[in-house]
Parts: structure tokens; sequence; C-alpha cells
């Protein structure tokens, strides 16, 4: 594939990934509790003075009661090492991590930058953090746990549609298919969240819901790479008449024959991108074929077979809910066998399916 139109696309699409080192930093501390207070993002935003400077100069901050400095005196406390931390303790922790995501997202795509060094800085946070934002507020509605790492299952998606509004290449079906996605990966995320809370000891609980939201993103990836024949709005299109639930062994090996890359190793890249969802994108790269790492990753095998599991039912409707009395029936028997195996019961599947909740917006 080196040197093909599809491996071109696929390094322009994967270098605007890129949630770079400020990003990065702060997305890792946010994730673990002993490091998540405003001043240890502080400290991760002290490394990018250049971030310091937007903020100072942005309506965000100005909205904060106490947040507004002169030009002179932002210039002037720009230069301490300690504004930072300042700053991120003024904002608190998400407001901040909310406005280095804005800030990151401004510099990858150009939208809504300041012309000079005078100009203001504006970014609308929960315009621009849609995703995130509605996944952060669920999960404290509902007391799910790992709130912070279910943010960033959001935030691929947000991170996704940033960047197809700022690409005048990728296809308007692509974003309406990233917008049908959402349902589907939100029913995927809650899923896998409460099968692996069905589990004794589960090493990656805390990446579960995220997984389970970002993992359908694959396929939407492969609709931006693959605009020419083969399409994959046509493989999808022909796939959705022939069968409800898309991913049986059938379709995964048709996918494999037809194109030179499949949706699932476009997700463990997608993942390498993000934390705190780099650590598992082994599960996402198997999760069609979960065996194949039983042995060497034990617990990546239970998540893999979480996320095979969860994605299968995640296209099971409302109406289609209420009517399945016994949701294991849908799933292949090789599907059931590896939940067997790492102690999932029918029960559980039920009660997970009976727990998932549509989107409200």
């Amino acid at each position: 594939m080196a040197g093909s139109p599809v491996s071109t696309c696929l390094r322009q699409t994967l270098l605007r990934l890129d949630v770079g080192d400020t990003l990065d930093r702060t997305l890792q501390l946010i994730a673990s509790p002993d490091t998540s207070s405003a001043q240890h993002i502080g400290l991760a935003l002290q490394k990018n003075q250049a971030y310091v400077h937007m903020l100072l100069r942005s309506d965000f901050m100005k909205k904060r009661k106490g947040g507004s400095l002169s030009e002179e005196e932002g210039k002037d406390a720009a230069r301490h090492e300690d504004e930072a931390t300042r700053l991120s303790m003024l904002l608190g922790k998400d407001a901040t991590r909310n406005a280095i995501v804005c800030l990151r997202l401004m510099r990858l795509t150009g939208l809504g930058l300041p012309k000079t060094d005078t100009d203001p800085v504006m970014f609308d946070a929960q315009k621009s953090l849609k995703r995130a934002l509605t996944i952060e507020e669920f999960s404290f509605e509902k007391r799910l746990a790992h709130a912070a790492s279910n943010y960033v299952g959001g935030l691929v998606h947000d991170w996704l549609a940033a960047l197809a509004a700022s690409n005048k290449d990728i296809p308007k079906s692509s974003g309406q298919y990233l917008e049908e996605l959402w349902k589907p990966s939100f029913r995927c995320a809650q899923l896998a969240y409460h099968l692996g809370s069905a589990l004794k000891t589960f090493k990656y609980q805390s990446y579960a819901f995220a997984a389970g939201l970002a993992l359908p993103l694959g396929k939407y990836l492969m609709s931006t790479i693959f605009t020419q024949a083969p399409l994959w709005t046509d493989f999808i299109a022909d796939n959705k008449k022939k069968e409800i639930l898309e991913w049986s062994s059938h379709w995964r090996l048709l996918e494999q024959k037809t194109f030179p890359i499949t949706h699932n190793e476009i997700a463990s890249l997608l993942f390498s991108f993000f934390k705190p969802l780099r650590e598992v994108e082994k599960s996402a790269f198997y999760y069609q074929e979960p065996y194949l790492i039983r042995t060497v990753h034990p617990d990546l095998f239970k998540l893999a077979v979480i996320l095979s599991v969860a994605e299968r039912l995640s296209y099971l409707g409302p109406d289609q809910r209420k009517v399945t009395k016994v949701p294991s029936v849908l799933l292949s028997p090789a599907q059931n066998k590896w939940l067997r195996e790492i102690g999932i019961q029918s029960k559980s599947v039920e009660a997970a399916v009976a727990l998932t909740e549509e989107p409200g917006r």
C-alpha cells in the first residue's frame, strides 16, 4: 500500500489527528485521580507559553470573575512560570482542559485563529466540544465512574467533526455518516461500560466507555479515505440491505477482501493518538478476532471481547431492544463462547442492553 492514494490519504488524515504534547499531557493528567488537580494541569500548561498568551487574551478568560488582565499585565505575567498555574487554578481544571482542547483545535484547523498578536482569542467550548461535554454530563448524571476518561471518547468525535469542517476534501456524505454513527457509538459505549462492570476483576474498566464510544469511528475514517471505487459508503449501503447487525464474520472477511485496510485497523490507529485510549489500542485492532490476543494480552482480550459484543448489539434500536428478550441469541457462537470464557453470563448481557439509553441530542 506504500505510495498509493490510500496510504497518502491515510498519512494526511493521521497527521491532522495529532493532539500535540500539551493536550496529550493534560488528558493524561486529567484521567488520573492523583494528578487531576488544577495545579497539575497548570504545570502542563507551563510548558507551552503560546497557550498561556492565548488564554490571557481570550474572551473565555474575561468571562471569569477577576480573570481579565490588561494587555501589559498579561505580557508581564506570562513571563513567570507560575502564571500558567495561576490561570488554571482561576479557571478550574475542567475549564482549563476545555480551553486547551479548543486552542489546539484552532491551531490545527486554522479556524478562529486571531490575525494579529493583539486580536482577542475567541472560542466556544460548548459548541466545539459538544460531544465531549455531553458525555461528561451524562456520566455525572448517571453516576458512571471514570467521567474524565469517558470525556475523551466524546472528544474524539468532536475532533473528527472539527477536522471535517475545515477540510474541503472530505465529502459531505462523510460528515453525515459521522452524525449517523453517534447513536450506535453512544450505545456501544454504554454497553461496553455495563458489560465490563459485570466482571469481578477487569484491569481496563476505566477505558471501556471511551473505547466503545470511539471504536465506530474507524468506519467513519474509512469513508473519508475510500472516496473512489471501491467506495466505503457503497459497502455499508449493501451491508445494510442484507442484515441489521453489520459485522458478522461474513462481512469481516468481505471487508478484508475489498479494502487494503480495515476499519478496526484504522480505529486502532485513531486510539493511538488519544490518552487514555492509547493503552488499549490493541483491543480495537483485534475486537473482531479477540482470540488472537487471548494468551499474550489476557486483559486486553477481555476488553476486545466486550467491544466485539457491544459493537454488535449497538445497532439494536430502542424498539428492537424491547422485543429482544435474549440479546445473546443475536451474537455469534464465537462471541457467546468468548463471553463465557471471560466470565460474563447471558443475564449480564441482558442487563447491559436494558440499561442502555438513547442520546438526548
